[in-house]
């Protein structure tokens, strides 16, 4: 194997676009396309879908999914789910992008929506893991409501919610700033019964 395929190997990514693979064979370009097939019929690259491989149907499916738009975040139920807010597991990915679509990739069902641009161009509280970008716990359940107004959430217990009012004023939405204060309320309400 060649000395820049051993450096895909080391990678910390598992989702390579066409961009990253031109990295990787920097020296060449030329006969990029001849290599990727290359290695791609020997079975040491997986084609997800154009212009974007893996080593092997074992990816991080979140890498992938930021990874087909640029500029996007996962947020929503999935971050909802990674920061241990939501407890129902929802197979869908859900990203911030700048227009609404569902793609189905290699089984996996991606659903983009859309928030502002001031909004969604605004990676304050977006965490950078490794190969892929995801929503703060904040940024996550700010993002829900500001898309939907009626949202059930299962553990609020860690939220700040001084906090996450201050963070909604970035919106620039008082609907939003409103259901952060009904939820804080709700909050209480159930905390009062319990």
């Amino acid at each position: 194997m060649k000395d820049n395929f051993i450096k895909i190997l080391k990678a910390k990514n598992t989702v390579f676009s066409y961009s990253d693979l031109a990295y990787y064979f920097w020296n060449n370009k030329d006969n990029l396309l001849s290599k990727i097939s290359y290695y791609t019929k020997k079975g040491y690259l997986y084609k997800i879908k154009r212009w974007l491989y893996s080593l092997d149907k074992n990816y991080n499916a979140f890498e992938l999914a930021t990874k087909i738009q640029k500029w996007s975040y996962i947020s929503l139920e999935t971050a909802l789910g990674f920061h241990s807010i939501n407890f129902q597991y929802d197979s869908n990915i859900f990203v911030i992008w700048y227009k609404n679509e569902e793609r189905l990739i290699d089984w996996k069902k991606i659903i983009f929506k859309v928030l502002k641009k001031k909004i969604r161009e605004n990676f304050e509280w977006v965490i950078s893991k490794n190969s892929y970008v995801i929503a703060d716990k904040y940024r996550a359940i700010l993002d829900t409501l500001y898309l939907y107004k009626d949202f059930f959430f299962d553990n609020l217990d860690e939220i700040d919610f001084k906090l996450l009012l201050k963070l909604s004023k970035k919106y620039n939405s008082k609907i939003l700033e409103q259901r952060v204060i009904t939820l804080k309320n709700n909050q209480i309400n159930n905390e009062y019964y319990n």
